[in-house]
């Protein structure tokens, strides 16, 4: 999933247009396939809307589903939290670890925001031009490792106080 929606507003394409696209190009009707994938994100009600009308947080989650749409084990996602209220982060989120549950996806998600990570504690990757750690949330965003290599006061708006 790309970092921002490359649909132009422009362009009257539906919530349903855009899920469906992956499998369009390679010639696939699967209208079952799209449909369990908004339900799966929880957009199904939105079918039929422009996408250009949608909240940020709901075009987020059609982006997911599109992402969805084809079966995978490993999907990317850069910067799905971009430009999204923290109710709505966390609800992407939310949802992220419950598919991740329930139908053994994996995902790997670029971010700088890192306030979301904290409720469900996953592997992480700590970059800061190079690997600085690699483990669960808790233990690589420790005080020590943090103030040595990121910017101690502020990432994402987490704050490590000491």
């Amino acid at each position: 999933m790309p970092q921002s929606s490359t649909v132009s507003p422009e362009i009257p394409l539906k919530v349903w247009d855009i899920v469906a696209s992956p499998l369009k190009l390679e010639g696939i009707d699967d209208e079952d396939a799209v449909k369990e994938a908004m339900k799966v994100v929880g957009i199904e009600r939105y079918a039929h809307e422009k996408f250009s009308k949608l909240s940020g947080g709901l075009r987020q989650r059609v982006l997911i589903a599109r992402a969805l749409v084809k079966p995978s084990k490993l999907v990317l996602l850069d910067e799905p939290l971009s430009h999204i209220d923290p109710k709505g982060r966390a609800e992407i989120i939310s949802t992220l670890h419950n598919i991740h549950k329930e139908r053994d996806v994996s995902f790997l998600i670029v971010g700088h925001d890192l306030s979301a990570c904290t409720m469900y504690d996953p592997q992480v990757i700590l970059l800061n031009k190079k690997i600085i750690a690699v483990g669960r949330f808790s233990e690589v965003v420790n005080r020590d490792s943090w103030q040595r290599h990121m910017d101690p006061y502020y990432m994402g708006g987490l704050r490590i106080h000491g």
